[in-house]
């Protein structure tokens, strides 16, 4: 009732319409669900973007044997920068532990329309 009154003084060719008010303040209604419904996605949304994907670290994936993956930045279209910053990483874990890294295998694959270029590498510690 309340919304109607402050909708009458500025609707003064619908005052004997009662449905014209009634369907004014439905849209009323509608524009805030909507605009809360805009808000949550946009945080959602917000949230979702800065997850992370996989531990972010080294995984052991046998005896001796470890694996680290992920993608790259923006600006990384080639799987080659990924990989070195990798190996590097998995050189620091090995040396953590008083050995030398040895590097088992990669895969990478560059950037496409859509998609951030990603690589994984596998390697030991000797």
């Amino acid at each position: 009732m309340g919304k109607l009154l402050s909708l009458q003084p500025r609707l003064g060719f619908a005052r004997e319409r009662p449905e014209v008010i009634r369907y004014l303040e439905r849209s009323l209604t509608m524009k805030k669900f909507f605009t809360a419904a805009f808000s949550a996605c946009l945080v959602a949304s917000s949230i979702m973007g800065c997850a992370t994907t996989g531990t972010g670290g080294v995984v052991e994936i046998g005896q001796n044997l470890y694996m680290i993956g992920g993608l790259g930045n923006f600006s990384d279209f080639s799987s080659s920068a990924i990989k070195a910053r990798m190996f590097q990483d998995a050189a620091k874990f090995c040396s953590g532990k008083g050995k030398e890294m040895e590097a088992v295998g990669s895969t990478g694959k560059d950037s496409s329309y859509g998609t951030y270029a990603s690589a994984e590498v596998q390697f030991r510690c000797a």
